[in-house]
């Protein structure tokens, strides 16, 4: 007989039960240290950033970063790092007070380029790592992530996710009748949602490149670059009108 024990996952408000077997599962299957990115100051969603940096923009109540941080945590991973920029001294504060008894490492790097707070970062990850947007909130198995990207040769995974119109298509045909409307529909295009796995190669390379976008290029351009592709939700909030999306969507999502 195998014995289930409930336990409450530390923040989420949920009780799961869980089984030794289960519980070993996860040990053993526990994700690299993981990178969330806090430093952008998100002027397109003033007047919400007037006193408050990006991350702690509240969805329904909840800063973004708390959904993230909670989402995070879910997959054990060895460290969660916290790469602050703008308005620093709020998100330490607000990891300190409200995940004191997580793992949470916090790192400054100032007013830089994405790839200067990763290379300042990496300083704590041990083989490999995970980087996540602190504006992007998603229901990807980070567990499913990290297995796809150590099936593949290449030294580093983003996480894409299909492109949604934000207008509605009008259909025409050949005698330009209209045949139908189709209201904001999803696009024969991927777009890249961060979630990045960088191997242990691909983390020697930060230090060559002077911008994240360079050094992804560079990656995809020399077939070091493989994509995940996500199929769940997936929510990110840079203006006041991603905001609202947010809020009347988050629900949906499985986190």
């Amino acid at each position: 007989m195998i014995l289930i024990q409930n336990y409450m996952v530390i923040g989420t408000g949920f009780n799961i039960s869980f089984s030794p077997v289960h519980v070993l599962f996860n040990l053993l299957s526990m994700i690299p240290p993981t990178l969330i990115l806090c430093g952008g100051e998100g002027k397109r969603l003033l007047p919400r950033t007037n006193n408050i940096p990006k991350p702690l923009v509240e969805v329904n109540g909840k800063p973004i970063l708390s959904y993230i941080i909670e989402r995070v945590n879910l997959y054990a991973p060895r460290k969660i790092i916290v790469a602050t920029g703008y308005m620093a001294n709020k998100i330490s504060s607000f990891v300190s007070n409200s995940y004191a008894e997580y793992d949470i490492t916090l790192s400054y790097s100032g007013d830089v380029d994405i790839i200067e707070r990763v290379k300042l970062a990496a300083q704590y990850f041990e083989e490999d790592a995970i980087i996540l947007y602190g504006d992007t909130i998603s229901d990807i198995d980070l567990h499913e992530l990290y297995s796809f990207s150590n099936s593949h040769r290449q030294i580093a995974t983003i996480s894409v996710w299909r492109m949604r119109s934000q207008f509605g298509i009008v259909e025409i045909e050949e005698n330009d009748n209209v045949h139908s409307f189709i209201e904001k529909p999803t696009l024969d295009y991927w777009i890249n949602i961060g979630y990045i796995h960088l191997k242990k190669e691909a983390i020697k390379l930060l230090y060559e490149f002077d911008s994240f976008e360079q050094y992804l290029s560079y990656l995809a351009k020399n077939n070091n670059l493989s994509a995940f592709k996500h199929h769940g939700d997936h929510i990110t909030i840079n203006t006041v009108e991603e905001l609202k999306i947010a809020e009347s969507s988050i629900d949906k999502l499985r986190i």
